[in-house]
């Protein structure tokens, strides 16, 4: 006889990434990602999202559910609502329009999947892009002083207008504020720190597989002093684009700073 549980597909096959608006379930590493940053959830939250992400669009019965999820245990109606409440807060579900509700049945996932097993490989535009914003991104690492840096913003700025290239010109333009932060070559460090978190959020809007726009956005979290949100910001960056040892480099120094020297060799 088939069980309740048995009725449900398999949560997720490892290796495979599922990924439905600024989310993706990082199966290798059991992790619910916004935008490159974790989103921590309960152990039996996180298996409530895998089922539902498993079975997009399909009725989850509470008993299939009540079957998965607590196996060998009797519990009460109250701790699936409240799994329920938690994934929704965790995915900003305020309508319930990803998790519908199913009077007395059960719920159901409804929010677009797309499933990728590998990275997608550059695209030709991708490498046309970063070509177009060399100049600016050479201007900004060799600046040496504030006008110099808001020289490099002006460029990012120029390029700002042009759809393709509006993700990582705005990663630029955080990071230009951040750099001036950083030397200390502005006189509203406040002021200039919410014009890179305002640009950087943007950014990652825009494009949430852009390494520069995860790595911008952790440069934010770091110099806001939130070292467990630029870690993993930076991490994402790295994930996404091995090569920006930039990225390397500072979680380093993030592990020293949070009394974590010996990680950081």
């Amino acid at each position: 006889m088939t069980s309740a549980c048995d009725m449900l597909a398999a949560p997720l096959s490892e290796g495979a990434s599922r990924c439905f608006g600024e989310f993706e379930i990082d199966t290798s590493a059991a992790i619910l990602r916004r935008g490159g940053v974790e989103v921590r959830l309960r152990r039996q939250t996180w298996q409530l999202l895998c089922l539902l992400v498993a079975n997009p669009g399909r009725l989850c019965s509470k008993a299939e559910l009540f079957s998965a999820l607590w196996p060998n245990s009797v519990v009460v109606e109250d701790s699936l609502v409240q799994c329920v409440g938690e994934l929704r807060k965790a995915l900003g579900d305020v309508d319930r329009s990803m998790v519908r509700t199913v009077a007395r049945l059960g719920y159901r996932f409804e929010a677009p999947m797309l499933t990728m097993r590998h990275r997608p490989p550059p695209t030709a535009h991708a490498g046309s892009t970063a070509a177009l914003l060399a100049p600016s991104w050479q201007s900004l690492v060799a600046a040496n002083n504030a006008t110099q840096v808001d020289s490099a913003r002006r460029q990012f700025e120029a390029h700002v207008p042009d759809a393709a290239l509006r993700a990582e010109a705005m990663a630029g333009v955080a990071m230009s504020y951040v750099i001036g932060v950083l030397n200390r070559w502005v006189r509203r460090p406040a002021w200039n720190v919410a014009l890179a978190r305002e640009a950087a959020e943007e950014a990652v809007a825009l494009n949430s597989g852009s390494a520069l726009a995860c790595h911008a956005r952790a440069h934010v979290a770091l110099i806001e002093g939130r070292h467990v949100e630029a870690y993993l910001g930076f991490r994402a960056a790295l994930w996404r684009d091995p090569a920006l040892v930039r990225a390397r480099l500072r979680m380093g120094v993030i592990e020293m700073e949070l009394g974590h020297p010996e990680r950081t060799a």
